[in-house]
This record gives C-alpha cells, structure tokens and sequence, in this order.
C-alpha cells in the first residue's frame, strides 16, 4: 500500500484502515518481535523500491503545490480589488500621451518593480509565518484562526461574485479601502516624471505592492503558510515563492504588451466589469482548497 493511511506496521505484519481494531492491535504486537529497520527494509522493500515511492510521494507533493501556487498567484495577479489600480495607471499614460515604445519600457520596468516588491515581502511573511509555526502551541492557534479567515473571506469572495454580476462592483467588500486607493493613484500621478520614467516606473511598482498587499495578502499569506506545512525546508518553499510570484506577474505583462499594440484602458476596464465575478469566484475556490489543506494537515 502506497498513500494509505492510518496504517500500523509491526514486526509481524500490518494493519491498514479498518483492520486496525483493540483486538487486532494486541494480537499484532503480541506476535511480533523487535525487528531493527534496516532488516525491516531489506526484507519488506527492496532498495529500488523505496527511491521508487519516494520519488512518486514528491511529484505528487510538486504537482499540487506548484498547480496551486500557479493557481493562487494568477488569481492575486487578476484580483479586481488590485487590478483597478492597473487600469488606473494606463489611463494616465494615456492621457499624458505616451509613446508605444514608452509604454513598453515603463511596462517593464513597472512589472519589475512589483515582482521583486512582491517576492521580497513574500520572503518576509515566509520568515514570520515560519517562526509562529515553529512554536506549538501559537503555531496550532494561529493555524485555527488563519482557517476561520479563509472561510470568512470566501463567503465575502462568493458575495462579491454576485454583486459583480449584477453590476454592482463598486459594492464590493474585498477590496482596495479609499485611503490606500486614493494613495496609490496619487504615487502615479506625481511618480511619473517624464525625465526618469523607466525608473519611475520601477519604484512606482514597488510602492505600489507594497500599498495593496493589505488586498493581495488575502491570497498571498494563506498560499505561503500552504507552502510552509507541505514542504520541510526552507529553500524549495522560497523557490515555491518565486514560481508564484511568476504567475502573479504574468496578467500585468500580457496587459502591458496588448497597450503596446493598441489596448485601452476603457475597453480593459469593461474586461474586468465582465468577467470580475467570475474571477471572485475562482477566488472563493482558491480559499476552499487551502481551508480544507490547513485543516487536514491540523487533524491529522
């Protein structure tokens, strides 16, 4: 048996799922004999066997976590309560008439500055979410609550979807609160000086990320604690990190590159006033599959 679990291996054979009874178990232990595991393995599983199961256990375990960092960071990077901010920007290159080769290099460099904003900040909730889990009794606690606020903020993503399709975004809970709005069209607007405007562009994606992670962390933290309790060291978590964050930037490149041949603001805008509540439902989804793996991973 591969995968299956719970499982009792003794000595004298194994016990799997419904065979695992009081009357069972002490007949089991009763009949077997301190075996040392190297023996075990040598009878039981022939070498090649066991680096078969252990390579067939980690692609599954890459599998899952790479479709779901993919997953996860598509869906930040076309969050609605985030990418407003987006069509606000090209907006403003709009009107201060930039060229199309401009808007490619500003496109760049933007999408730069957010990525590494973006994976930087990641790397610092991974410090900080890791150091909680390393503690029992906080880590078990901070599991519980991060769980309740998946489910809370996957109903608020399915009531969102609704009011999306009825034409009501603007209604939207989940989303960038007026302050920090407001904060982030003034960065653009004052940010973009037409001397230094590949540079400008840069430390504008970087502020930018910074001032909507109160947004995008509604994703972003709930996948680095996925990431934290699947894996059991640091590095491939980090590497994990950055694969999501390459998804995360992938919509702002696609965008960018269609306003470098023609795309505007207004006709991206009605983009995402119709398919919005689709992606808050894709969203809800998202927040489903990471409840349901904290709260495995918790119980068993």
């Amino acid at each position: 048996y591969r995968l299956v679990a719970p499982t009792v291996v003794a000595g004298a054979g194994v016990l799997v799922r419904g065979e695992i009874t009081e009357a069972h178990l002490q007949d089991l232990l009763a009949r077997s004999t301190v075996v040392p595991l190297e023996r075990w393995y040598g009878h039981a599983l022939a070498p090649e066997t066991m680096t078969q199961t252990e390579a067939a256990i980690r692609s599954r375990f890459d599998t899952l976590t790479l479709g779901l960092g993919a997953s996860a960071g598509f869906l930040d990077g076309i969050n609605p309560c985030a990418f407003a901010t987006l069509i606000f920007f090209l907006s403003y290159l709009q009107v201060v008439r930039r060229r199309p080769w401009e808007i490619a290099w500003i496109g760049l460099a933007f999408v730069m500055g957010v990525f590494l904003a973006y994976y930087a900040l990641g790397l610092g909730l991974m410090e900080l979410l890791g150091r909680i889990m390393l503690l029992r009794t906080a880590g078990m606690i901070f599991n519980w609550v991060m769980a309740a606020a998946m489910f809370v903020i996957m109903v608020i993503s399915i009531r969102d979807g609704i009011l999306c399709l009825k034409g009501r975004m603007a209604e939207m809970t989940l989303q960038l609160p007026g302050v920090i709005k407001r904060g982030t069209h003034a960065v653009i607007r004052k940010g973009m000086r037409p001397s230094y405007f590949v540079l400008s562009a840069f430390i504008i994606g970087v502020v930018v990320s910074v001032l909507e992670l109160v947004c995008t962390g509604q994703v972003y933290a709930p996948t680095i604690q996925f990431m934290l309790k699947s894996g059991d060291q640091t590095a491939p978590a980090a590497l994990y990190l950055l694969w999501y964050n390459l998804f995360f930037v992938a919509p702002l490149l696609v965008v960018f590159a269609l306003t470098f041949f023609g795309l505007r603001s207004e006709t991206l805008l009605k983009i995402l006033q119709r398919y919005a509540g689709y992606v808050k439902f894709g969203l809800a989804f998202l927040f489903l599959l990471l409840l349901v793996v904290l709260v495995y991973t918790q119980l068993r």
